[in-house]
Formats: C-alpha cells, sequence, structure tokens
C-alpha cells in the first residue's frame, strides 16, 4: 500500500500501550499510522494533514473524543472516523455516529480485527470518491444536454440565440446580491437558479416557428399559446428528478409581483412572496435581457433605460429586492450581456 494520504492513520488514545500497539501493528499491514495521544493533539494534526481514517478513543482527558470528532468533521469532512470505546460507553458510541462516526470498536479489541474496520473505511471511502465522480459525470452530462435541449429551442429564432444563457447568468449575479438568511440558502438558490434560467423558455419548442419569428406582435390567439410556454417547459422536464427543483422558476417567472391582472402576468394565482424566490429573480434577468434585445417588432432599448424601466416597476412587476439587487449587479450584467453578443 502507498504511503499517500488514501493510506494515512491518525492514532488518538491517551493510553500510551494501546496507542503504540495501534500504530505498530497498522504499519505492518501497509498503512502509515501517525500517533497523538490528545484530542487537541488530533485537531492540530489533522488541519495541518491529510488522514483518510481517524482512529479516535472517546474517554480521554482534555477534549475527549466526541468534541474531537465534531470538530475534525468541521475541519475535514471526508475523513473517516473510527471511534475507539469501552462496554460502559455504548451510549456515547451512539452519539459519535450521530455527529459522523463511521463505526466503533468496542475494548478490548483483536489487532486484526482493528485492521479490518480501518481497511472497511477505506473501502467506504474509496467507494464514495468514486460514487462523487460518477455523480460529476452525470452532472455534467446533465448540463450538456440542457444546453443542447436549450440550443434546440432557441435555434427556432434568430432573435433568441442566447438569451436564456444570458438570463441564467444574469439571474446568478442578482442572487449574489440578494438577501437570504444564510449562505447555505443563498448556494442552494444559485444551483436552481443555473438550472432555472437555462430552461426558463424550454416551453417554446412546442411553439410554432411562426409564432416565434412574427415580424410584429402578435394577434390574441397566439398570443394566447405564448402564455402557456411556462406550463408546457415544466410538463416536458417533470419526469426529470435532478430537475425538479428548478420547474417553480420556470413556471412563475411571467407571474407579476403585486399586479396579478397585467395582461402579461401569467400563469394567474400567485403573487408576492407565495412565488418563488428563483422565479422573481429570473422575472427581472429575463426582462433585462428582453428590454436590451431587438425583436422584429422593435428596438433594443439603451441599458440604463432598461434598467430604469425595471426600478419603475419594483414592487409591481417585480419583487423589490430583486430590482435592488439587479440594480447592486447592474454593471456586471451588462458587461455580460455585451461579451454574449462578441
Amino acid at each position: 500500500m502507498r504511503n499517500d494520504s488514501r493510506s494515512k492513520v491518525l492514532v488518538v488514545d491517551d493510553d500510551d500501550v494501546v496507542r503504540e500497539l495501534c500504530v505498530q501493528s497498522l504499519n505492518r499491514f501497509g498503512y502509515s499510522a501517525v500517533p497523538a495521544s490528545s484530542g487537541e493533539k488530533a485537531i492540530e494534526l489533522v488541519a495541518h494533514d491529510g488522514f483518510a481514517v481517524v482512529l479516535l478513543d472517546i474517554m480521554m482527558p482534555g477534549l475527549n473524543g466526541i468534541e474531537a470528532l465534531k470538530q475534525i468533521k468541521t475541519i475535514r469532512p471526508e475523513v473517516r472516523v473510527l471511534m475507539i470505546t469501552g462496554y460502559g460507553s455504548i451510549d456515547s458510541s451512539v452519539e459519535a455516529m450521530s455527529n459522523g462516526a463511521s463505526d466503533y470498536i468496542l475494548k478490548p479489541f483483536k489487532l486484526e480485527e482493528l485492521v479490518l474496520r480501518v481497511r472497511r473505511c477505506l473501502d467506504e471511502q474509496n467507494a464514495q470518491a468514486k460514487l462523487s465522480a460518477l455523480s460529476e459525470e452525470v452532472n455534467a452530462l446533465m448540463v450538456g444536454t440542457i444546453r443542447a435541449l436549450v440550443k434546440a429551442v432557441e435555434a427556432k429564432s434568430v432573435y433568441t440565440r442566447g438569451h436564456s444563457d444570458r438570463v441564467s447568468r444574469y439571474a446568478l449575479e442578482i442572487t449574489n446580491y440578494y438577501p437570504l438568511a444564510d449562505e447555505q440558502h443563498k448556494e442552494t438558490l444559485r444551483r436552481i437558479i443555473v438550472l432555472s434560467g437555462l430552461l426558463h423558455d424550454i416551453g417554446k419548442i412546442a411553439l410554432p416557428d411562426s409564432i416565434l419569428n412574427a415580424p410584429c406582435k402578435v394577434g390574441d390567439k397566439e398570443w394566447e399559446m405564448i402564455k402557456k410556454h411556462p406550463v408546457i417547459g415544466a410538463k416536458i422536464l417533470a419526469g426529470i428528478a435532478p430537475l425538479k427543483e428548478a420547474l417553480p422558476g420556470i413556471v412563475y417567472h411571467h407571474c407579476h409581483f403585486n399586479n396579478p391582472d397585467a395582461p402579461n402576468c401569467y400563469p394567474r394565482g400567485k403573487s408576492g412572496q407565495r412565488i418563488p424566490v428563483q422565479a422573481r429573480i429570473i422575472s427581472v434577468a429575463d426582462t433585462f435581457d428582453a428590454l436590451t434585445s431587438t425583436r422584429p417588432y422593435r428596438r433594443a432599448v439603451d441599458k440604463h433605460k432598461a434598467a430604469q424601466i425595471i426600478e419603475a416597476e419594483a414592487g409591481r412587476q417585480f419583487d423589490p429586492e430583486a430590482v435592488k439587487a439587479f440594480l447592486h449587479a447592474f454593471e456586471i450584467c451588462f458587461a455580460m450581456w455585451a461579451i454574449g453578443r462578441e
């Protein structure tokens, strides 16, 4: 076994005899074992060195095993932790498992059993790494498929090429300035925004080219068909589990924040905070790109004029917080707009 981070084991026990026996046994089987006599020392070593497995005694003076475990998992979430416990501390073992420990072994134990438990931890870690790599491949494939679908839709109209990609990028920048409770929530929203932004117009694949490329504003019948594209898009994607969280942004991105009776508000039934936040953000990004893009029936407006129009609709068509975030991100959005047309 190579002496790299994938075979490094940290043995943490205040009992000198147990600690040294574990280290010697693991080294004999090809692992690279490092001793530590306290929880405090273990934290220091984990923070500055790569370990695949930490063998951690629960009952230690100073920083006990449970507290050391919590800190280790905070510093290195990927590290597998194998707890050492006595028969009288089974409850502590359960607590350890609930805090991220991979397994526990009862004292007194056979060294052969210890080696097998460490090997199992490493096998699980390797399997997780392979699963993560596969997940990344699948995710890349999914994103590639999404972009291909978007291009198929936008190929139907010369006037909307690049629109969905720009909306996704604008919306992501707006999200960076949108007020949310915590960074974890914002990171989740960023992921959803990218998908929703790319796919917000996917339902237009069902519209005839004659409508998408109409040289003037369409009639009432055609307009009613256009208004169905958010719901059609959601139906197309409904059976794809990884895209489930993107559907609300697709369905409701044309809803108005506080003007539900407006003729260009669809589908009806949601307003204010009941509109999913991703849809409120995409609505602003979508409008900015539409206003600054030439259409068969009108020319693009200046970027500052577009921003003024959006700002004037804060609290009516648009979520005021999304408008504020857009104004903060305005110059970045315009830079993206310019690059997207080079």
